[in-house]
């Protein structure tokens, strides 16, 4: 089964190398790896999207996340502390999304949000 397509974005050209090279070696077919940033996202839609990076780029990307999510799809962020949980999801209702989800590790947290399949599911 597995999802399919996937796309895998990161801005660092050492770790989309990397990642390419466990991709190949791991014969996944349908996982794409591309440098970029989320500005990557604009015109395409997404069923999910998990962002894992820190709170600052989150923050600035989370109209273009939000804008790319499907109707219904869901957004998983992580890679900040738990002290940034309010200023995020502040951030990701502003855009229209339904907070869901919250995990804690330790101090890292992430943060689980929905867009909303109609104007009656807000």
């Amino acid at each position: 089964m597995g999802a399919h397509p996937v796309l895998a974005i990161d801005n660092d050209q050492q770790a989309v190398e990397n990642a390419r090279d466990n991709v190949a070696a791991n014969a996944c077919k349908t996982i794409t790896v591309e440098k970029g940033d989320a500005g990557s996202l604009a015109g395409e839609s997404f069923a999910v999207i998990l962002a894992n990076i820190e709170r600052n780029t989150l923050l600035a990307a989370m109209p273009q996340m939000a804008d790319s999510l499907l109707p219904g799809g869901a957004l998983f962020l992580s890679g900040f502390i738990v002290a940034d949980r309010p200023l995020l999801a502040e951030s990701a209702t502003a855009q229209g999304l339904i907070l869901a989800e919250e995990l804690n590790e330790g101090e890292w947290a992430l943060l689980g949000c929905r867009k909303p399949q109609s104007i009656e599911d807000q």
